[in-house]
C-alpha cells in the first residue's frame, strides 16, 4: 500500500509539471512567456492568500504585463516541487529501495508472487513483424479481437469526419454536408495554386489553434490592431509642425529603395491635361512611399536601339522619361504633376506611368546639325569654315557625309591649316558648289540627365494659411474684390478667376490661372514658363528662325558666242541652230501677191463650199440643241416614274422579308 501511494503521488505530480510541456511543443522551442508568467502569478496569489495585510493586488492582467520583459528563458522549464508533501516519515522510506543503494529482495519476492499468463504463448511478447529481405508480413497467432473492431470503428469515424470537414466543411444545422467533388488539376499552374491553397488552409488552421500571444510572435500583427510605435531619429520640425487634423501614413521601404540613381519610365501624358509637356520641365513625381520633385529627359527607343531625345511629349501615344530619384520597385505606378496645390480651378494630373528599369549605362541622343560656309573653291573641292572649332574635331568627323542646300552632296576628308582659323576642313562634293552655298551635316550628341532631385517634405514645415485669410488679407490690401458675374471694367483691375476665386484682381498683384506659385514654405523648382510669366519676360526670339518672305533674284544668264571659226570647223549637227530674232519683216512678208484670172475663180469657188458647211453644221448644232431640250423635259418624268417603281419593289421585298422572319419565329417557338 505504501508503494501505491508514493506512485499515485509521483504520478500526479509529473502530470501536473508536465502537462504544459506536452501541450505545445512549439512553447518549448520558441518560447511562450504566458506559462511562467502563470507560474509566478500561481506563486504569487498563494503567498498573497497567506497574507491578509497585502491590500494591493494586481487584477487579471496587469500583474503580469510588468513581468513580461524580466521573466526567465521559458524554453528552459522550471520544474516546482512541493517540498511540503514529502516531509511525512514513510515517504523517504517507501522509495528508497527503488534505488541502487535499496535493498531489492523485497522487489524479487513480490515478482515472484505475481500471477503468470496460462497461455505460454509468445504472441503477447512478439507481436507482428515483417521480414524486411522478402517484404513478406507476419502476424501474431491469437489476434484480438477488440482490437480489430476498435481499428474498424475508428476508420468509419474518420471517413465520416473527412467526408464532412475536408470536401465542404462543418455544417450549422447538424445535416451531412454534401461533398464536393474536387476538380483534378488539368495543369500545371492549376496544381500549383492548389498546393499553395492547401498549405495555406493548413497554416491558417495552425495559426488558429495558437494561443494570441504566440499567434503574434509567429505571424505578427493582423490588420485592424491598434498597436504602438516608437520611432528614433525623427526630425524636430515634424513635432513641431504636426497637425492632427491631416493624418499621417506609415510604410516601410525595402533595402535597394534607399539607393538613388537614374530610373526609367514609360510615361504619358494624362488626357485630362490641358497642355503637353516639355522636356526638361520639372515635375513632382509620386510613386509608392515617395513623392519628390526630378527633371524628366523624354526619349524615344529607335529601331536600331538608340535612345532618341524628343522635346515635347506625343499627343495620343506613350514615351519613355529617364529620371534620377530614389529607386523603386520595377512596374511601381506613379503619377506626375507639376504643382502641390490641388485648389486652383486649373489643377490637373500631369501624367501617369510605370518603372521599367534602373539603366545607367543607356545614352539619350539628340540630332545635331552641324552648319559651315565655303572659305576656297577649287573644282569639286572646297575648304569649310564655321563648322568645327578645332583640328581635332575635323579629326573626329573625317569620312561623314556632307551635303548642301541645294542638293550637292559631299564628304569631309581633312583638316586643313588656314593662318588665323581653326577647324578649317577640306572637302569633296560631286559638282562644284557656289559660295553661297550653305553646308550641314547631320550628327547625333549625348544628352546628360541632370542629376537633380528635390524631396518633398511639407509635413516638416509650417501649414500654410487657409485660403479664407490670404483673401481676407488681399481685400484689405485692395488686390482683390470678390464678384459673382463681371459688372464692368475698373481700372487697374483684371476679372478672371484666380486663387482666390472669381473677382476682380489688380493688375500686375496677382498672376491668376496658373501663374501663382506654390506655398512659399514648399520649396519645389519652377518651370521656365512660370518664371516667364513673374518677370513679365516673353520667349527669346531667335531672328533666324523667323518665316519671313524670300525674294530670290533671277538670275541672268550670258547667251552662247560660239566663234565664226569654230562654228565653220563643227559638224552641222553641232553648229548652233538658233537664228537671232528679226528687227524687220522679211522680203517675202513685206511683198504684194496679185493672183491671176485662174487663181480668183478658185479662191471663189472655195470660199463658196466652205459656205455652205458652215450652214449645214449650223443646222444640224440647231436640230442638236432641240434634241437636248426634249431629253431634259422628258427625264424628270422618267426619274419619277422610276422611283414609284423602286419604292413598290421594296415594298415588295420588305414584306416577303418579314413573312419569312414570321415563319422562322414560330419554328423556334415550337
Amino acid at each position: 500500500e505504501a508503494g501505491a501511494q508514493w506512485k499515485d503521488r509521483m504520478g500526479k505530480n509529473i502530470a501536473t509539471i508536465f502537462s504544459t510541456r506536452a501541450s505545445d511543443i512549439m512553447n518549448l522551442v520558441y518560447g511562450s512567456s504566458g506559462a511562467n508568467a502563470s507560474d509566478e502569478s500561481d506563486s504569487e496569489s498563494d503567498s498573497e492568500d497567506g497574507d491578509d495585510l497585502d491590500f494591493f493586488k494586481p487584477v487579471g492582467a496587469q500583474g503580469t504585463l510588468s513581468t513580461l520583459y524580466e521573466s526567465d528563458d521559458c524554453s528552459k522549464y522550471r520544474v516546482k516541487l512541493d517540498e511540503d508533501a514529502w516531509r511525512e516519515d514513510g515517504d523517504f522510506e517507501s522509495i528508497r529501495n527503488r534505488f541502487v543503494t535499496g535493498d531489492w529482495e523485497a522487489g524479487n519476492e513480490r515478482g515472484e508472487l505475481r500471477p503468470q499468463d496460462d497461455s505460454g504463448s509468445d504472441s503477447e511478447l512478439y507481436g507482428d513483424f515483417e521480414d524486411l529481405e522478402s517484404g513478406e508480413k507476419f502476424g501474431g497467432e491469437n489476434e484480438d479481437k477488440e482490437e480489430s473492431e476498435l481499428a474498424i470503428r475508428k476508420a468509419a469515424k474518420k471517413a465520416t469526419f473527412d467526408e464532412d470537414y475536408d470536401a465542404s466543411g462543418p455544417t450549422t444545422d447538424g445535416e451531412a454536408a454534401v461533398p464536393e467533388e474536387k476538380e483534378d488539376p488539368t495543369s500545371y499552374f492549376d496544381m500549383i495554386k492548389q498546393d499553395m491553397n492547401e498549405k495555406y488552409s493548413r497554416a491558417r488552421a495552425e495559426l488558429d489553434a495558437m494561443d494570441p500571444q504566440m499567434r503574434v510572435t509567429m505571424e505578427g500583427y493582423r490588420p485592424g490592431s491598434y498597436v504602438r510605435l516608437r520611432f528614433s531619429g525623427m526630425p524636430y520640425e515634424l513635432v513641431k509642425n504636426f497637425d492632427p487634423t491631416s493624418p499621417l501614413v506609415v510604410g516601410g521601404l525595402l533595402n535597394n529603395e534607399h539607393a538613388v540613381g537614374l530610373m526609367r519610365f514609360r510615361l504619358k501624358r494624362h488626357r485630362w491635361h490641358k497642355k503637353i509637356l516639355k522636356n526638361k520641365d520639372p515635375l513632382i513625381f509620386s510613386m509608392g512611399w515617395r513623392r519628390f520633385q526630378s527633371i524628366p529627359v523624354y526619349n524615344l527607343q529607335d529601331v536600331g536601339g538608340r535612345y532618341r531625345m524628343i522635346k515635347y511629349t506625343p499627343e495620343h501615344m506613350h514615351c519613355l522619361a529617364t529620371v534620377y530619384g530614389p529607386l523603386a520597385p520595377l512596374n511601381t505606378g506613379l503619377v506626375a504633376f507639376q504643382t502641390l496645390d490641388a485648389s486652383k480651378a486649373t489643377w490637373r494630373i500631369s501624367a501617369t506611368g510605370t518603372v521599367l528599369d534602373f539603366d545607367h549605362s543607356s545614352k539619350i541622343m539628340k540630332k545635331l546639325k552641324i552648319v559651315g560656309t565655303p572659305l576656297k573653291i577649287n573644282r569639286n573641292t572646297a575648304f569649310i569654315e564655321g563648322m568645327f572649332n578645332s583640328d581635332l574635331e575635323v579629326a573626329k568627323f573625317e569620312g561623314a557625309g556632307i551635303k548642301t542646300v541645294s542638293g550637292i552632296r559631299g564628304t569631309i576628308k581633312k583638316a586643313c591649316k588656314v593662318p588665323g582659323k581653326k577647324g578649317v576642313a577640306r572637302c569633296t562634293f560631286e559638282d562644284k558648289i557656289l559660295y553661297k552655298d550653305i553646308v550641314f551635316t547631320r550628327s547625333w550628341v549625348q544628352v546628360e540627365v541632370p542629376r537633380f532631385y528635390n524631396q518633398i517634405g511639407e509635413k516638416l514645415l509650417t501649414a500654410p494659411s487657409s485660403l479664407s485669410a490670404a483673401a481676407n488679407a488681399a481685400k484689405e490690401e485692395n488686390k482683390f474684390i470678390p464678384c459673382k458675374a463681371f459688372e464692368g471694367g475698373r481700372e487697374s483691375y483684371v476679372f478672371k478667376t484666380g486663387d482666390l476665386g472669381l473677382g476682380y484682381y489688380l493688375d500686375g498683384s496677382h498672376t491668376g490661372e496658373g501663374g501663382t506659385s506654390d506655398d512659399a514654405s514648399v520649396p519645389i523648382m519652377k518651370t521656365v514658363a512660370q518664371l516667364r510669366r513673374e518677370e513679365n519676360l516673353g520667349a527669346p526670339v531667335n531672328r533666324d528662325s523667323l518665316y519671313t518672305p524670300i525674294e530670290r533674284v533671277k538670275r541672268v544668264f550670258n547667251p552662247l558666242q560660239v566663234p565664226a571659226k569654230l562654228q565653220a570647223a563643227l559638224p552641222y549637227s553641232s553648229k548652233p541652230k538658233l537664228e537671232k530674232k528679226r528687227k524687220r519683216k522679211t522680203l517675202e512678208a513685206r511683198r504684194a501677191v496679185v493672183p491671176s484670172a485662174s487663181e480668183k475663180k478658185a479662191y471663189t469657188l472655195m470660199q463658196q463650199l466652205q459656205t455652205i458647211r458652215n450652214d449645214k453644221a449650223a443646222k444640224k448644232r440647231a436640230k442638236r440643241a432641240e434634241a437636248l431640250e426634249r431629253a431634259a423635259k422628258r427625264k424628270p418624268k422618267e426619274e419619277a416614274w422610276r422611283e414609284e417603281l423602286k419604292k413598290a419593289e421594296r415594298k415588295r421585298r420588305y414584306t416577303l422579308q418579314g413573312q419569312a422572319a414570321k415563319r422562322e419565329q414560330r419554328k423556334l417557338n415550337r
